[in-house]
């Protein structure tokens, strides 16, 4: 008994999503390489590098950075912990809650995360050179479409 559906109006959107993940999985797979390549980093530690320099306070909740990163929130502990070893962020008790920590970028992560920035617009100004301009305006205009339908 087969119960995938085989009309246009389910099939459809499966193949779109097939064709996202796709692409996810191609983006995250060649930036993982080329930070670790080019800057020994993983894309989860410039993606948490990049929100801190985002945040106007000097100290972050850890919830607040974790939910603004890509990787998993149960992930987000053990990151911390291996950049702080490596001296590219700090990190303390929260002030108003002991029960959770703040965390902030070093002078450190300040200098390596510009520095693997300046390679990030370049990789993906290469990546997406084909594209005209016109399209990626475009793209981006239907992919913010696509992730509000699935923020519902």
């Amino acid at each position: 008994m087969n119960n995938i559906p085989d009309d246009n109006e389910t099939t459809l959107p499966l193949r779109l999503w097939l064709q996202l993940m796709k692409c996810t999985k191609a983006i995250e797979g060649e930036m993982a390489g080329r930070f670790r390549r080019r800057h020994n980093q993983s894309l989860s530690r410039f993606d948490l590098l990049s929100q801190l320099y985002r945040i106007e306070e000097e100290w972050a909740p850890i919830g607040e950075v974790a939910a603004m990163v890509m990787a998993s929130s149960g992930n987000i502990t053990g990151l911390v912990d291996r950049m702080q070893a490596d001296g590219l962020v700090e990190r303390r008790a929260n002030p108003i809650d002991r029960r959770s920590f703040q965390v902030r970028m070093t002078d450190q992560g300040r200098i390596a995360f510009l520095d693997m920035t300046g390679d990030h617009a370049k990789w993906a100004a290469g990546a997406l050179r084909g594209i005209s301009d016109h399209d990626k305006e475009q793209l981006i205009k239907l992919l913010v479409r696509v992730r509000r339908a699935f923020e519902v």
